[in-house]
């Protein structure tokens, strides 16, 4: 399992358990999900994805060694120095989704190398990647005319905030959960600040720019239960996929509506390359 044991929620003994044998169980999750990501992907590398399928790749983590920014990009860039493209699939997810207390962090061997380069979840700095790929297009079109559509699929995340009492501000390590806590916080208000960055450009920009979000149906309240990430009941995973497929329905439906944003989520499908096999 990618999560064989779910994080600690409250000062237990299971808390106490973890705190010695947390790194055994993010070893065995993360091996699990590289056989699994090896078994989609086989070794499949980030160029051929460009050369094969012509789908153009931003992919953002973190490089531990620096603490910034990292971007895997298929080379479709033609002023690419192709520092990426020998980099598989399975192994820039690994490097894109290693959440912090969740997963371990991901140690991805440099292509032709010796060495390895330790990457984390590029969720901390771009949880909502609209203004990734709104600077990516805009670099690359530069002065040329083409209008660009952004499209945006989300995944399900449960609503944000909560309600604090005036006697509950002095917060200590259990309230914020040894910091995991703070760290979702972090996520969740740049996720909604990237999407109001871009909407506050778009007037500014000298080429029209739409951004067209995939519909999706409310959360109802009795899924918020399994919206962790760990979330691993059967019950659990069967009501997102419950869900999942109303999203699509509704998709659907957007669709054969023939509403403006219904053409242009059914042009992305029909413009898609098809996969060789």
């Amino acid at each position: 399992m990618i999560f064989p044991k779910r994080m600690p929620s409250a000062l237990n003994w299971d808390l106490l358990i973890q705190l010695r044998k947390r790194p055994t169980y993010l070893e065995c999750g993360n091996e699990a999900l590289k056989d699994a990501l090896t078994q989609v992907f086989e070794q499949m590398t980030i160029r051929q994805v460009w050369e094969q399928r012509a789908i153009a790749l931003a992919v953002p983590a973190v490089n531990m060694s620096t603490y910034r920014p990292w971007v895997f990009k298929t080379p479709h860039d033609p002023k690419s120095d192709h520092r990426d493209d020998n980099y598989t699939l399975a192994d820039i997810c690994l490097a894109s989704s290693a959440a912090p207390l969740f997963r371990s962090l991901a140690a991805i061997d440099q292509p032709g190398g010796d060495s390895c380069d330790i990457f984390t979840d590029g969720g901390l700095w771009a949880n909502n990647p609209v203004m990734v790929a709104l600077v990516e297009a805009l670099r690359i079109l530069g002065d040329h005319d083409e209008e660009i559509d952004i499209f945006s699929l989300g995944s399900c995340g449960k609503p944000e905030g909560e309600v604090i009492r005036h006697d509950q501000i002095h917060r200590g390590l259990l309230e914020w959960k040894f910091g995991g806590e703070a760290a979702k916080v972090a996520i969740a208000s740049q996720e909604f600040a990237f999407d109001m960055m871009a909407k506050f450009l778009l007037p500014h920009l000298k080429k029209p720019v739409r951004i067209v979000r995939f519909p999706s149906e409310k959360i109802p309240g009795a899924m918020l239960q399994y919206l962790d990430l760990d979330e691993t009941r059967p019950e659990g995973l069967e009501a997102l996929m419950r869900h999942a497929r109303q999203d699509a329905h509704m998709t659907n439906s957007t669709i054969q509506e023939g509403t403006d944003e219904g053409r242009m989520i059914e042009s992305v499908f029909n413009d898609m390359p098809p996969r060789e096999v």
